[in-house]
């Protein structure tokens, strides 16, 4: 497992920080979602800072891509944790190529045969006797209120 640096370059902060106000102002999006996105990409910068010959116009590459992916599933992150994560990522891919400071377009997750499947729920419905109870538990504190 790749070992994380402890802080970014001042390049790659000032590009988070670029992202922030292009998520924010040019994109409308609410601050929580930007500051997302932000530690996403953040999250992908340190992973991809400790791989060798890094250089900004080849940062994120499809090549490079599902590494990350495989990254975080080792970090035993639950998936829909790792499909927002790769989200924000893919987010932050499409600002670096449309400010023109990488060179490998934006491939979808599809394309690089990336899956993240949704797992459902697992609470199991309720049966007709506990909705009962719950339904008299909940009558009788009402009339406590009331």
């Amino acid at each position: 497992m790749h070992t994380q640096p402890t802080s970014l370059p001042s390049e790659y902060l000032d590009l988070l920080d670029q992202f922030s106000q292009y998520l924010l102002l040019q994109r409308e999006r609410d601050p929580s979602t930007a500051a997302s996105y932000c530690h996403d990409a953040k999250t992908f910068l340190r992973y991809r800072l400790v791989m060798e010959d890094v250089n900004l116009p080849n940062l994120i590459t499809p090549e490079i891509f599902p590494g990350f992916v495989v990254y975080l599933r080792k970090r035993n992150l639950n998936n829909s944790t790792i499909k927002r994560r790769l989200i924000g990522t893919m987010r932050f891919w499409k600002f670096l190529y449309k400010q023109r400071l990488i060179t490998h377009p934006p491939v979808s997750l599809d394309d690089m045969d990336i899956i993240v499947k949704k797992i459902r729920n697992p609470t199991e419905p309720l049966s007709m006797a506990n909705f009962s109870t719950l339904r008299k538990e909940a009558l009788n504190g009402l009339l406590h209120i009331y």
